[in-house]
Order: C-alpha cells, then sequence, then structure tokens
C-alpha cells in the first residue's frame, strides 16, 4: 500500500511546467512567489561503486536546462505565474572532491548570471532580466568563505542578483560550538567536525565571548555584511526554534566584533 514514487531530475522547459502546476494545485495558489532551480549539480548523481563522479549526468541535466527550461521560467515569470527565479549552489558535500565541486560551482555560476542573454540571442530579442537569486547553500558562514573565495559573491554584486544564504550555522557547529554541552560531536557540512575546524570555532567563540555575542547570533548575522545577501535562511524546525532565531537576527551587535574577527584572519 501507499505511494511508490522516485525522484526524477527533468530541468526540461515541460517538466519544469509541470511541476510547477502541481505545486499550484496542491497550494491551492495562483501564483508563485519564488522557484529554485535545486539539485543541478554532481552530487546526487555519484556513484562510488563505479566510481562515476556525476559531472556528465549533471552537465546532461544543465544543457536540458539551458535548451529549454530556463526560457520557460522566463516566460512564466513574464506571465505572472512566478515573481522570481532562483537556484541552489551548494559545497561539496558527502566525500566529493572540493575542487571539482568548485570548478562545477564556476561553471555552473557563471552560466546562470548569463542564460538569460543566451535566450535573448536564440530568439533574437532584446535580454530581459535574468535569474533574480542564488541560494548558497553552507557557502558563507563564519567558518565557509567559498562563496567569496569564488568570486561568486562579486559576480552576483557585478550582475545585480541577490544572494539568499543557507546554513548560517554549517550544519551545527555554530549553533552548538566547537564542544556542545551535552558531550556530542558538532557537525559541520553534514559530518563529524574536524579538529582544525574546532579549533578554529572555539578561536570564534572566544572573540564573540569578549564582545558579550553569542556565537550562534554572530553566526546568523554575518552573511548579512556582504552587500547583495537579501536574506539568511537558518531553518528552524519549530516554532520555538524560529522565535529564536528573529531574536537572535535583532540582537545588536558591536562593529567592533566583526573588526576583531576580520584582524584576526577569521574572516573576510
Amino acid at each position: 500500500g501507499g505511494y511508490h514514487m522516485t525522484v526524477r531530475f527533468d530541468y526540461s522547459a515541460s517538466a519544469l511546467e509541470r511541476q510547477l502546476q502541481d505545486s499550484l494545485q496542491r497550494t491551492g495558489l495562483g501564483r508563485i512567489d519564488s522557484v529554485v532551480i535545486h539539485d543541478l549539480e554532481p552530487t546526487p548523481h555519484r556513484d562510488e561503486a563505479t566510481g562515476d563522479d556525476g559531472v556528465a549526468t549533471a552537465d546532461w541535466h544543465f544543457n536540458e536546462l539551458r535548451k529549454s527550461g530556463f526560457e520557460k521560467l522566463l516566460q512564466l515569470r513574464k506571465e505572472g505565474v512566478i515573481q522570481a527565479i532562483g537556484a541552489g549552489v551548494n559545497i561539496d558535500e558527502d566525500g566529493e572532491d572540493p575542487e571539482k565541486k568548485r570548478a562545477w560551482n564556476l561553471k555552473y555560476v557563471a552560466a546562470l548570471l548569463g542564460m538569460h542573454e543566451e535566450v535573448a540571442t536564440a530568439r533574437g530579442t532584446t535580454a530581459e532580466r535574468g535569474i533574480d537569486f542564488l541560494l548558497l547553500a553552507n557557502m558563507h558562514s563564519l567558518l565557509t568563505s567559498e562563496a567569496h573565495d569564488l568570486g561568486i559573491l562579486d559576480a552576483c554584486a557585478a550582475s545585480g542578483v541577490s544572494v539568499v544564504v543557507g546554513g548560517p550555522y554549517s550544519t551545527g557547529i555554530l549553533a552548538t560550538g566547537a564542544d556542545p554541552a551535552d558531550g556530542s560531536a558538532p557537525m559541520f557540512n553534514y559530518r563529524p567536525a574536524s579538529e582544525e575546524v574546532r579549533v578554529r570555532t572555539r578561536r570564534v567563540e572566544a572573540c564573540c565571548k569578549r564582545w558579550g555575542v553569542p556565537l550562534i547570533a554572530a553566526a546568523l548575522q554575518y552573511p548579512l555584511r556582504s552587500p547583495c545577501v537579501a536574506c539568511v535562511i537558518p531553518g528552524g524546525k519549530s516554532a520555538a526554534e524560529v522565535a529564536s532565531n528573529v531574536e537572535l537576527m535583532n540582537l545588536d551587535i558591536p562593529e567592533g566584533l566583526w573588526a576583531e574577527l576580520e584582524k584576526d584572519g577569521l574572516v573576510k
């Protein structure tokens, strides 16, 4: 009994339109505020048993988006069915090769930022507004400067594209601290944190303590210091966590804290 469903990746125009119509039907809404192109990366297509790094499959899906999917999203936005178009970009996860993931992210982001121009060239028309935002997961936090180091934040700022930061707590350690009170191992990027990461976190914690600021509050507010970052999504799983996040976001943090973290080489 029950439903027998599997995940099928499809970024073609017809598939994206079907997915959107399904969402409208389930929600009972007439439009959707924003849609996010999700999981278009090698990660879900890796097969350790065969040594497949997932890049070829991700490239195939990306070409589907370029051939018809993105143009369909532009059309739906123009019709008012959706208000904004975004795309998710993730740091290396689950044992991925970091250099291969960085190479993918650079290629992917550059293509996304210029894809509206590709569509206009194919149509023989003037380019309309392109992608509205990127959702960067675990790429811009007190412990991770990947979005800065790869030039993604600068590219978004230059293109007028907003950034939504996901994973401001680096999947755990910036909320629990390097040494959780319950004695558990702190998590970093979905895995137990290495000693190197814990040492760095302790340095950030010590700095926050000197300024009387909870580590978790600094972690939540830090990404918003970048001009192109429009919002941070910490992912509260209960009403209490949502209320706590609101309180932490409204906490006044002295400018001196950020200056000291930068002086100590802990943030950029």
